[in-house]
């Protein structure tokens, strides 16, 4: 089962969408958050001009709390920083003003997947649904949501529906790709998780004791 977990949490890296700008009713523009010239930070090495970045975006969002494209920045480069739990945070900030954002659903709930809480990554991904419904994105990443959670038939029925639409044909492909990885699990299940009470067989090599 660890074997599956794994497999499909690289499904939801390559299926869920890189943040891309996008205009807000009203006419504020979601700017795409970049490092101002930092290098971009991993979770080992983070530029101390980065930090700065951070900080200097906290005390304009306070100053403009309605200003969308400070906490968008700021969330992005939350985010960009494996600060995930301060992203989702400021996501949910941008979300309180532009509640019609799909793409900020779509990194909302990346970063919910990325912190393990699929539960919470559903339930955006549902909400944006309700939002745009059949939307080619959010479909396929639900069906990615499912598929960590183990949930395989719903992860089917879901990448097939996005498999056979022509609206967006990078996410049909992808949902192709994603069936056919399901279709080589199906075919070699895993066998599960080992039961430590259960008797070993009499084949089995003798177990040194721990010292």
């Amino acid at each position: 089962m660890i074997g599956l977990a794994i497999l499909f949490v690289a499904i939801v890296i390559i299926a869920f969408s890189s943040s891309s700008s996008e205009h807000e009713p009203g006419g504020q523009y979601l700017e795409e958050a970049e490092s101002q010239g930092s290098e971009a930070p991993s979770a080992e090495n983070v530029d101390p001009g980065f930090h700065a970045r951070i900080m200097a975006l906290e005390a304009e969002a306070e100053a403009a709390p309605s200003d969308t494209s400070i906490l968008l920045e700021l969330a992005h480069l939350r985010h960009d920083a494996h600060q995930l739990e301060e992203a989702v945070e400021a996501y949910l900030r941008v979300l309180e003003i532009a509640p019609r954002s799909k793409q900020v659903r779509l990194d909302l709930a990346l970063s919910y997947a990325e912190l393990g809480q699929w539960n919470e990554a559903r339930s955006t991904t549902t909400d944006l649904l309700e939002l745009y419904p059949n939307d080619p994105e959010g479909l396929y990443n639900l069906g990615a949501i499912h598929a960590n959670m183990q949930e395989y038939d719903q992860a089917r029925a879901t990448w097939e529906r996005v498999a056979f639409q022509t609206e967006n044909i990078e996410m049909a492909e992808r949902a192709l790709s994603s069936l056919g990885q399901l279709d080589a699990i199906s075919a070699n299940p895993s066998p599960g998780p080992v039961d430590p009470s259960a008797p070993l067989p009499p084949d089995h090599p003798v177990i040194p004791e721990r010292e």
